[in-house]
């Protein structure tokens, strides 16, 4: 939907019950009125399909950024910050607007609020403990789009998505049916791995196993920090050899950069030549990916998400649209020991500098990093000494 639910189901709300402000902004509506209020043929969004517009928005405006709440933001109707404007470029239609909401405000006091500044829409999902629901939030001091949670009761706005869960997953299905898969064997240790075209790269569609001096399998004879779902907090446990072993099975094995990029430790001091299309630790015909082969890889799949598996991540899992199936294999750090298995991946690139550079995809613990920081590059000297990430390669 291009505009806001203005079904006038019983309970919903105008905002301060003037019926102009439902023709402007839709009606509001609590969480069982809004799971319950979209046309046939319409439902609300689950937080899978919202973080789809929010990546699609993203590179579909040219490029990884955090502008998201912009492009879909309407031109009009949002309140100015000083002398900054609080509107967007509605890049593709979407025309989103700030209906405000009605509520219990953090004194408790019971009444509408923050029309023309906050766009706040209930997404389809299970309630917390706490009785709250998700929501996608857009407020008019922010460019970029985010996630809310809020009591049941709240009331907020509607945008209600077209097709049945099954035509969606139908959908999906065709297009991966279309995608070029194919499989090739490293002759170097006979490991057989599974690649895939996107656009018009062919990438390996499973992290790289080789078996270098140096590398580790994440959590292969040092503590592992972990995150406990039941205790909702960060513990720390080790693993048997057997279940290092496993994960480098399911992650691929974790390398330093001068290991990844088949250099010697002597460049962290000096410079060393990166090559285009460097080929470091990758079979013959594959070559470590740099900035802009990365960058060309997020713009074809359509953002990040559709590149991270189906399953496999602590929170927030993506649609794998192509086969990608990107995994949290988490990374290694001299300070820190293992860290982030199942809820980060990080992979090298073969881009310079300081003396590395590091490509990542931080996907799922938490929510900033889902819909605002669509991918994250570091490079440090001291990174570059300390860490050991996963490989990629993509075909030359």
């Amino acid at each position: 939907m291009a505009e806001n639910l203005n079904y006038d189901a019983e309970g919903s709300k105008c905002y301060d019950d003037k019926p102009a402000n439902c023709v402007k902004y839709g009606r509001l509506y609590n969480r069982d009125m809004a799971m319950k209020a979209c046309p046939e043929g319409w439902r609300l969004p689950n937080n899978l399909e919202l973080n789809i517009l929010d990546d699609f928005a993203n590179s579909g405006g040219g490029g990884s950024d955090k502008n998201t709440g912009k492009k879909l933001k309407a031109k009009n109707g949002w309140d100015k910050i000083g002398n900054k404007s609080g509107n967007g470029t509605d890049n593709y239609g979407f025309s989103a607007l700030p209906g405000g909401w009605q509520g219990k405000d953090g004194r408790g006091s019971d009444g509408f609020f923050q029309v023309g500044k906050l766009g706040n829409w209930w997404k389809e999902g299970e309630l917390d403990q706490y009785e709250r629901a998700g929501s996608l939030v857009m407020y008019h001091e922010y460019d970029c789009s985010g996630n809310g949670t809020y009591k049941s009761d709240f009331m907020l706005s509607v945008r209600c998505l077209q097709g049945s869960r099954e035509e969606v997953t139908a959908a999906r299905a065709a297009l991966k049916s279309g995608v070029q898969r194919s499989t090739f064997t490293d002759a170097r240790d006979n490991k057989t791995y599974k690649a895939v075209k996107i656009g018009e790269q062919t990438w390996m569609a499973e992290n790289l196993n080789y078996d270098a001096k140096g590398s580790k399998c994440y959590g292969e004879g040092e503590k592992v920090s972990a995150y406990d779902k039941d205790q909702k907090k960060s513990i720390t446990i080790t693993l048997s050899d057997a279940e290092a072993q496993a994960n480098c099975a399911k992650y691929g094995r974790l390398y330093d950069w001068a290991t990844a990029m088949g250099l010697p430790s002597s460049c962290y001091e000096s410079q060393c030549q990166i090559w285009f299309k460097h080929k470091g630790i990758c079979p013959s015909g594959w070559h470590i990916p740099n900035n802009a082969d990365w960058d060309a890889l997020i713009t074809a799949a359509g953002g990040r998400r559709n590149l991270m598996a189906t399953s496999g991540w602590d929170i927030g899992n993506g649609t794998d649209r192509y086969g990608f199936s990107a995994l949290p294999g988490g990374g290694y750090s001299l300070y820190y020991g293992f860290v982030e298995g199942g809820r980060s991946g990080g992979w090298w690139s073969a881009s310079e500098g300081d003396c590395c550079s590091y490509y990542s995809d931080r996907g799922a613990y938490d929510f900033l990093y889902i819909s605002y920081g669509n991918n994250f590059r570091y490079s440090s000297i001291d990174y570059c000494l300390v860490s050991l990430n996963s490989v990629r390669c993509v075909q030359d």
